[in-house]
C-alpha cells in the first residue's frame, strides 16, 4: 500500500485520535504531519495491518512531543471546529454536541482507561490492536476499558438525574 493511500483512508481518524490526546487542533495537526512522515520513512519495513501500526505511531509520536515538550496543555473542551461543515442540519448539531460532550466525560477519566476507550469504542479497534497500539497486554487494556466503562456510565447517570432535577 503507498503512502499516499493509507493518508487518504486514515488521516480524519488518526486526527481525531491525535486532536483527543492533544486537545489542540494545531498540535495534532502536527503530530499527523509527524506521524505521517515517520510511516512514510518506515512503510517498506512494515508487513501487517496499518492502520493500528499508523495509530501506534501516532501515540509515540504524541508521547515524543510531552517528553520534548515537558509538559501537556490541556483545555476543558475539545475542540472540534475543524470537523463542522458549511451547512449543518439540526441533527447534525445535536450529534456533534452531544459526541462533544462524552469526549469532555471521557477526558475525565485517567489515561489508562482514556486511551482504552478513545481506541476501542471510538475508533473501533480490537483489544488485540489496541493493546500493540498501547504496548500493554491486551488483558490490561481489556481491565482498563471495562474500569473506564464503569466509570463514565456512572458519570453519564449523574448527568441524567442532574437535568432531570
Amino acid at each position: 500500500m503507498e503512502i499516499e493511500d493509507i493518508y487518504r483512508l486514515y488521516v480524519n481518524d488518526l486526527y481525531r485520535y491525535l486532536l483527543s490526546l492533544s486537545k489542540d487542533h494545531h498540535r495534532a495537526e502536527e503530530l499527523v504531519q509527524e506521524t505521517v512522515y515517520r510511516a512514510f520513512l518506515h512503510i517498506e519495513d512494515y508487513q501487517g495491518y496499518v492502520k493500528p501500526w499508523l495509530f501506534k505511531t501516532g501515540y509515540h509520536v504524541f508521547i515524543d512531543s510531552i517528553r520534548r515538550d515537558r509538559r501537556v496543555v490541556l483545555t476543558d473542551t475539545p475542540l472540534l471546529s475543524s470537523w463542522v461543515a458549511n451547512e449543518l442540519t439540526e441533527d447534525a448539531v445535536m450529534e456533534k454536541d452531544g459526541y462533544s460532550k462524552l469526549l469532555a466525560l471521557i477526558e475525565g477519566l485517567p489515561t489508562n482507561e482514556k486511551q482504552a476507550i478513545l481506541l476501542c469504542d471510538v475508533h473501533d479497534f480490537s483489544y488485540k490492536e489496541a493493546s500493540e497500539i498501547l504496548v500493554q497486554n491486551m488483558n490490561t487494556v481489556k481491565s482498563h476499558l471495562f474500569r473506564g466503562r464503569r466509570k463514565l456510565r456512572k458519570m453519564l447517570e449523574g448527568r441524567v438525574e442532574t437535568n432531570e432535577s
